[in-house]
């Protein structure tokens, strides 16, 4: 009998030693999902216990030697959904078009240490990867202290002067309080964050960002930076500081970095140029009155996302003529021209989505009206430059 009761504690004791084991393994470990393939560091993204994680692969994908020449298969991203079902995840897996637009390769489920190998990418320019579920082991969270007394800002701008700067509401953010001191008004603002992002503000002729002798509060980061030691978190001596780089004003001259002040100039142009052309592409799919039948949402799918993101020679040209020689850097001017583009289509482009989501007739009278509306509101943005 004494036995038998040994047998059972030494049962009860295993069970709570495996139970405190998996509960630390539970707090320092957590389940992700690793991405591999030739050509490629492997890389993990989260699993998260009550919601999905997004991302957009860009950037250092594995390309295949022979790109493709269709348009329709010119591979630009990969859009990934890692979602956790019970013991399974989840990974549904998209190709992100060079025309912005998303075609869904598969859904994925995963067991722990399960492999599989995504072929449908190669069609569309890149190489296969591994999805493979794995488990990894977790530090504590490493708490950086707030920095001890505000951060510093270099002003490189004669024409405004830092008038205020004062904690945030959060631990990281802190209010800057910039007066435009000189004649004209300020359309365009680029402040280099102590953190390292850049930060850039704008408006317009209409609506200039600060106006002649006003007061402009723009919140910016800032966060101890140092390294990490045995003993924990170890603040440099010296922290980074932020910089008032540049500056457009309403009469087309600029202040400061000229590289900054060009790149800001190429995407107001990018935005003006992207806004004609989405303007012309609602006017088109318009036609006249008669014309209403001939206009489907399926040709206008098309035109949407046939719609380019490249300058044109001129307009860079253009922006160049007015700073100094660019020369290497000129790729910063064409990259700014392209990005406004892009977020100009990319909006047209969710108006798109949410019209095709929503509640709509079929006939063709539906279809016009939201083609007005939308044309209706970017000729406002338009005008309101």
């Amino acid at each position: 009998m004494r036995h038998f009761y040994l047998a059972i504690a030494f049962v009860f004791l295993s069970g709570s030693n495996t139970l405190a084991q998996q509960s630390q393994l539970d707090e320092f470990s957590t389940l992700a999902v690793q991405i591999t393939s030739t050509d490629l560091a492997p890389f993990t993204l989260p699993v998260y216990k009550d919601r999905t994680f997004e991302t957009t692969w860009s950037g250092e994908i594995p390309h295949t030697p022979k790109q493709p020449t269709d348009d329709h298969h010119k591979g630009l991203n990969i859009p990934i959904k890692v979602h956790k079902e019970g013991d399974l995840v989840r990974v549904d897996v998209s190709v992100g078009l060079e025309s912005f637009k998303e075609i869904a390769l598969g859904t994925y489920y995963l067991r722990l240490d399960e492999r599989v190998i995504i072929r449908e990418v190669t069609q569309y320019g890149f190489k296969p990867f591994a999805l493979k579920l794995i488990r990894m082991k977790i530090r504590p969270p490493l708490v950086i202290p707030a920095p001890l007394g505000l951060p510093e800002v270099e002003n490189r701008l004669k024409s405004t002067e830092v008038v205020g700067l004062e904690k945030g509401d959060s631990a990281d953010q802190y209010l800057l309080s910039l007066r435009n001191k000189g004649p004209k008004n300020v359309i365009d603002l680029e402040i280099i964050m102590p953190t390292g992002g850049t930060r850039h503000e704008w408006g317009s002729l209409e609506r200039p960002l600060i106006p002649a002798g006003a007061i402009y509060k723009i919140s910016i980061s800032a966060q101890t930076v140092g390294r990490i030691t045995e003993a924990g978190f170890e603040p440099n001596l010296v922290q980074p500081r932020g910089v008032i780089n540049a500056a457009l004003f309403d009469d087309g001259t600029y202040e400061g970095d000229f590289v900054s002040a060009a790149t800001m100039e190429a995407r107001h142009r990018g935005r003006d140029l992207q806004l004609r052309r989405i303007i012309a592409l609602l006017e088109k799919a318009l036609g006249s009155e008669d014309q209403a039948s001939v206009t489907t949402i399926e040709s206008v799918e098309e035109d949407i996302y046939s719609l380019g993101v490249d300058s044109d020679a001129a307009t860079i040209e253009e922006i160049s003529r007015h700073y100094p020689a660019l020369n290497e850097r000129l790729q910063y001017v064409v990259q700014g021209v392209k990005d406004q583009m892009s977020a100009w289509k990319y909006d047209l482009i969710h108006e798109l989505k949410t019209y095709e989501d929503g509640k709509h007739s079929a006939d063709g009278d539906d279809l016009r009206d939201w083609l007005k509306r939308t044309k209706e509101r970017f000729e406002k943005l338009s005008n309101a430059h």
